[in-house]
């Protein structure tokens, strides 16, 4: 995971363990995130899917505005729609 300019770049797999284990580093860097981009995620739960919006929820309480997901996992948007949840972005095609 990484943060430049303003984009949020989340990496790797974000299952429960990848989640809990990044929650306390993405939560501190996250505040002012213009953008989140899953695009080098290579596998997503819905314990991924949490931590994204609960990233979100961080920026719109300090910002006013949610960012929205960028490069988002097929997996991310059908978990999203499973759950009627929103993806955050445009879906994947």
């Amino acid at each position: 995971m990484s943060t430049s300019e303003d984009t949020l770049r989340l990496s790797g797999a974000l299952d429960a363990a990848g989640a809990a284990a990044a929650w306390p580093q993405l939560a501190a860097r996250a505040r002012h995130a213009a953008r989140i981009d899953l695009s080098e995620v290579t596998g997503i739960d819905s314990s991924g899917v949490a931590l994204v919006r609960c990233l979100r929820e961080l920026v719109r309480a300090a910002t006013g505005t949610a960012p929205p997901v960028v490069g988002m996992p097929a997996r991310y948007a059908q978990i999203c729609l499973a759950h009627r949840l929103d993806a955050g972005g445009d879906l994947p095609a």
